[in-house]
Protein backbone atom coordinates (compact mmCIF):
# COMPACT_ATOMS: atom_id res chain seq x y z
CA UNK A 1 0.00 0.00 0.00
CA UNK A 2 1.49 3.20 -0.99
CA UNK A 3 1.89 5.85 1.97
CA UNK A 4 -0.24 9.44 0.94
CA UNK A 5 1.77 12.29 0.34
CA UNK A 6 2.80 14.83 3.22
CA UNK A 7 1.08 17.86 3.02
CA UNK A 8 3.69 20.84 3.75
CA UNK A 9 2.19 23.72 2.59
CA UNK A 10 -1.74 24.43 2.91
CA UNK A 11 -4.10 27.10 2.07
CA UNK A 12 -7.59 27.99 3.53
CA UNK A 13 -10.33 29.76 0.77
CA UNK A 14 -13.31 30.95 2.78
CA UNK A 15 -15.71 32.06 0.45
CA UNK A 16 -18.97 34.25 1.20
CA UNK A 17 -20.70 32.85 -2.24
CA UNK A 18 -21.89 29.48 -1.94
CA UNK A 19 -21.35 29.01 -5.76
CA UNK A 20 -19.67 30.82 -8.33
CA UNK A 21 -16.58 31.64 -5.89
CA UNK A 22 -15.67 27.99 -4.59
CA UNK A 23 -16.38 27.23 -8.07
CA UNK A 24 -14.00 29.73 -9.55
CA UNK A 25 -11.34 28.69 -7.00
CA UNK A 26 -11.53 24.79 -7.63
CA UNK A 27 -11.07 25.66 -11.06
CA UNK A 28 -8.10 27.39 -10.04
CA UNK A 29 -7.18 24.31 -7.65
CA UNK A 30 -7.22 21.87 -10.56
CA UNK A 31 -5.29 23.87 -12.64
CA UNK A 32 -2.70 23.89 -9.50
CA UNK A 33 -2.91 19.91 -8.80
CA UNK A 34 -2.49 19.30 -12.85
CA UNK A 35 0.43 21.62 -12.98
CA UNK A 36 -1.28 24.03 -15.63
CA UNK A 37 -0.78 27.26 -13.26
CA UNK A 38 2.46 26.21 -11.23
CA UNK A 39 3.01 27.71 -8.05
CA UNK A 40 7.11 28.18 -8.33
CA UNK A 41 7.60 29.78 -4.75
CA UNK A 42 6.45 26.04 -3.58
CA UNK A 43 7.73 23.75 -6.42
CA UNK A 44 9.10 21.21 -3.94
CA UNK A 45 5.98 21.15 -1.62
CA UNK A 46 3.13 18.79 -1.40
CA UNK A 47 0.41 21.55 -1.37
CA UNK A 48 -3.14 21.13 -0.22
CA UNK A 49 -6.17 23.56 -1.03
CA UNK A 50 -9.45 23.60 0.97
CA UNK A 51 -12.17 25.74 -0.53
CA UNK A 52 -15.19 26.49 1.94
CA UNK A 53 -18.37 26.07 1.48
CA UNK A 54 -17.68 23.40 -0.94
CA UNK A 55 -19.42 23.93 -3.91
CA UNK A 56 -23.08 22.47 -4.13
CA UNK A 57 -23.66 19.30 -6.20
CA UNK A 58 -25.82 19.72 -9.65
CA UNK A 59 -29.47 20.83 -9.04
CA UNK A 60 -30.83 17.64 -10.69
CA UNK A 61 -33.32 15.88 -9.01
CA UNK A 62 -32.77 12.10 -8.93
CA UNK A 63 -36.29 9.67 -8.78
CA UNK A 64 -36.60 6.38 -7.15
CA UNK A 65 -37.86 3.42 -8.94
CA UNK A 66 -41.88 3.36 -9.46
CA UNK A 67 -43.19 1.09 -6.61
CA UNK A 68 -46.68 -0.39 -6.95
CA UNK A 69 -47.70 0.84 -3.49
CA UNK A 70 -46.34 4.77 -3.42
CA UNK A 71 -45.94 7.88 -5.94
CA UNK A 72 -42.76 8.74 -7.10
CA UNK A 73 -40.78 10.79 -4.53
CA UNK A 74 -37.79 13.17 -5.63
CA UNK A 75 -34.65 12.10 -3.22
CA UNK A 76 -33.78 15.15 -1.19
CA UNK A 77 -30.31 16.06 -0.73
CA UNK A 78 -28.84 17.60 2.37
CA UNK A 79 -26.91 20.02 1.87
CA UNK A 80 -23.13 20.85 3.48
CA UNK A 81 -22.68 22.87 6.07
CA UNK A 82 -19.73 24.88 6.54
CA UNK A 83 -19.99 25.94 9.87
CA UNK A 84 -20.70 29.60 9.35
CA UNK A 85 -23.14 31.09 10.45
CA UNK A 86 -24.30 34.68 9.88
CA UNK A 87 -25.53 35.62 13.22
CA UNK A 88 -26.03 39.94 14.22
CA UNK A 89 -22.92 39.51 16.78
CA UNK A 90 -20.73 38.38 14.16
CA UNK A 91 -21.11 39.97 10.52
CA UNK A 92 -19.99 37.70 7.51
CA UNK A 93 -16.66 39.56 6.58
CA UNK A 94 -15.72 39.81 10.69
CA UNK A 95 -16.49 35.89 10.71
CA UNK A 96 -14.24 35.30 7.82
CA UNK A 97 -11.49 36.74 9.46
CA UNK A 98 -11.99 35.45 12.55
CA UNK A 99 -12.43 31.87 11.24
CA UNK A 100 -9.32 32.38 9.81
CA UNK A 101 -7.11 33.86 12.11
CA UNK A 102 -8.36 30.91 14.34
CA UNK A 103 -7.27 28.34 11.99
CA UNK A 104 -3.76 30.09 11.05
CA UNK A 105 -3.10 30.41 15.34
CA UNK A 106 -3.50 26.31 15.64
CA UNK A 107 -1.43 26.64 12.53
CA UNK A 108 -4.48 23.92 10.67
CA UNK A 109 -3.46 26.27 7.32
CA UNK A 110 -0.57 28.15 6.40
CA UNK A 111 -2.07 30.57 4.55
CA UNK A 112 -6.11 31.80 4.48
CA UNK A 113 -7.62 33.86 2.71
CA UNK A 114 -11.13 35.33 3.21
CA UNK A 115 -13.05 36.23 -0.34
CA UNK A 116 -15.94 38.67 0.05
CA UNK A 117 -17.98 41.33 -1.76
CA UNK A 118 -18.76 44.81 -0.86
CA UNK A 119 -22.33 44.44 -0.92
CA UNK A 120 -23.36 47.15 2.64
CA UNK A 121 -21.81 44.55 5.12
CA UNK A 122 -21.88 46.67 8.44
CA UNK A 123 -18.62 45.00 9.73
CA UNK A 124 -16.76 44.98 6.65
CA UNK A 125 -14.13 47.86 7.83
CA UNK A 126 -13.41 46.13 10.90
CA UNK A 127 -12.84 42.62 8.88
CA UNK A 128 -10.03 44.89 6.65
CA UNK A 129 -8.98 46.22 10.42
CA UNK A 130 -8.85 43.18 11.97
CA UNK A 131 -6.84 40.97 9.03
CA UNK A 132 -3.61 43.19 9.38
CA UNK A 133 -3.49 41.29 12.68
CA UNK A 134 -0.12 39.16 12.61
CA UNK A 135 0.46 35.56 14.08
CA UNK A 136 3.15 34.04 13.71
CA UNK A 137 4.23 36.41 11.00
CA UNK A 138 1.18 35.73 9.05
CA UNK A 139 -2.58 37.35 8.45
CA UNK A 140 -5.46 36.63 6.66
CA UNK A 141 -5.74 37.73 3.29
CA UNK A 142 -8.29 38.98 1.74
CA UNK A 143 -9.75 38.57 -1.80
CA UNK A 144 -12.35 41.45 -2.14
CA UNK A 145 -14.84 42.87 -5.17
CA UNK A 146 -16.01 46.30 -4.52
CA UNK A 147 -19.24 45.25 -7.10
CA UNK A 148 -19.53 41.32 -7.28
CA UNK A 149 -17.36 38.78 -7.67
CA UNK A 150 -19.95 37.96 -10.97
CA UNK A 151 -18.90 41.28 -12.57
CA UNK A 152 -14.76 40.57 -11.89
CA UNK A 153 -15.32 37.11 -13.57
CA UNK A 154 -17.66 38.87 -16.99
CA UNK A 155 -15.16 41.79 -17.07
CA UNK A 156 -12.58 38.72 -18.50
CA UNK A 157 -15.30 37.82 -21.05
CA UNK A 158 -17.19 40.44 -22.27
CA UNK A 159 -16.00 43.88 -22.83
CA UNK A 160 -18.41 46.76 -20.76
CA UNK A 161 -18.75 50.68 -21.00
CA UNK A 162 -20.94 51.42 -18.56
CA UNK A 163 -20.48 51.72 -14.72
CA UNK A 164 -22.01 50.04 -12.37
CA UNK A 165 -22.46 51.50 -9.09
CA UNK A 166 -23.85 49.11 -7.22
CA UNK A 167 -24.39 45.25 -7.33
CA UNK A 168 -27.31 44.36 -9.21
CA UNK A 169 -27.52 40.74 -7.12
CA UNK A 170 -29.76 40.23 -3.87
CA UNK A 171 -32.72 42.40 -4.16
CA UNK A 172 -30.86 45.83 -5.41
CA UNK A 173 -32.08 45.35 -9.59
CA UNK A 174 -35.20 46.24 -8.53
CA UNK A 175 -34.17 49.80 -8.01
CA UNK A 176 -32.27 49.79 -11.21
CA UNK A 177 -35.31 49.19 -13.51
Amino acid sequence: MRKPKEVTYSFLIICEGENTEPSFFNSIKDRIIDGIYPLTWLENKNISITIRPEPKEDAEAKTLPISNHKPIRQIRRLNKSNGIVNNENNPLPLKFVNEGQEKLEYKTFDEVWAVFDHDNHPARKEAFEKAKKVIDGKVVKIAFSSIAFEYYLILHFERIHNAFLKSECRGSRKENN
